[in-house]
């Protein structure tokens, strides 16, 4: 590091790692040194990092500057300067703690809304929440899901709650979004078993089928997947025959333990007593109903964990004689 150079990192780090590595490594040199939280998201990086305001924070005002300069010029994107590095640290654990925070809050109305002795769907009641204006904004809460995975949002919470327990203080928010969001593909497997159980269907003859197994639509990245969680549960509850179908990953990198890959959504489905959606890739989401139910075993049960299939498309399933459920869509 040459005296005059901008030193920017561009990441996912805690409140004061940027300083300590300043103080560390840096500190007799005369750089500019600045923090821009990572905030693009995967499968849209190219384009979000040509329009996506940038955040950015000096360990001094001249740095601020210095490197707001340099993403101005590269880019021509807005910028937002914040007073310090600590500051430009916080607003990534900020952003992924409401993403966190917010799919619990769908997971557990979606909970609710089976509980009920009503006939409820989660995502009308989203989608009605949704259209109160609050200040300058909607409410916006996201969907629920089979649970929530990936590289960031498993972690970055319990950064917050590791920084407020070495400063004494207790934050409630980030474990208990967590722990929510841990448990959903649990329920989802209880409630697949439920429904085989309640049908007579044999644990050592059902076939479960799988499209999806990443953490996130159009991705192959299967960091912490909900989907691999969910067939842990399933395996628990002694079911054998489990098929799992994913246009977009490796069969080498999936974990073939108790289960098998194949080639084809056709395949994967074909005789099965219960397709799981467990990711919305746009090769999944294409499916066509008629096709996938004709392929399924009579009186079989669809559920609905990412694919977010409209009322009519729903009253289309059940018409052919197959049983729908998805996550609060009783």
């Amino acid at each position: 590091v040459n005296d005059g150079q901008i030193v920017m990192v561009k990441s996912t780090v805690p409140p004061g790692i940027t300083r300590k590595m300043f103080n560390e490594f840096l500190k007799n040199k005369n750089i500019y040194l600045g923090f821009s939280p990572e905030r693009l998201a995967e499968g849209n990086a190219i384009e979000e990092l040509k329009k996506l305001p940038i955040v950015v924070g000096g360990i001094n005002e001249k740095s601020t500057k210095k490197c707001s300069k340099f993403w101005k010029d590269s880019l021509g994107i807005d910028i937002i300067e914040v007073s310090s590095l600590e500051a430009a640290e916080l607003v990534k654990l900020a952003d992924n703690q409401w993403i966190d925070l917010n799919i619990a809050l769908a997971n557990e109305l979606a909970i609710l809304c089976d509980s009920l002795p009503y006939e409820l769907d989660v995502m009308e009641i989203i989608n009605g929440a949704n259209s109160l204006k609050k200040g300058n904004h909607n409410v916006n809460i996201l969907n629920q899901s089979i649970g929530v995975g990936g590289y960031c949002l498993t972690k970055d919470p319990w950064f917050l709650d590791s920084l407020a327990k070495k400063n004494k203080r207790t934050m409630l928010l980030p474990s208990s979004g967590r722990k929510i969001n841990e448990t959903m593909p649990k329920y989802v497997s209880n409630q697949i078993d439920k429904f085989l159980q309640n049908n007579s269907i044999n644990k050592n003859k059902a076939k479960i089928s799988i499209l999806g197994y990443s953490f996130k639509s159009n991705s192959g990245d299967i960091r912490h997947t909900p989907v691999q969680s969910f067939i842990e549960e399933i395996l628990n509850l002694d079911y054998k025959n489990i098929q799992i179908f994913d246009s977009l990953v490796q069969k080498e990198d999936i974990s073939k333990k108790g289960f098998e890959v194949v080639n084809n959504w056709e395949e994967a489905v074909k005789n099965a007593n219960c397709v799981v959606f467990g990711t919305s890739h746009d090769d999944i989401m294409k499916i066509p109903i008629k096709s996938l139910v004709n392929k399924m075993a009579p009186k079989g049960l669809i559920y609905d964990g990412r694919r977010y299939f409209s009322k009519k498309e729903i009253q289309e399933i059940k018409k052919m004689g197959i049983n729908y459920k998805g996550v609060g869509r009783s």
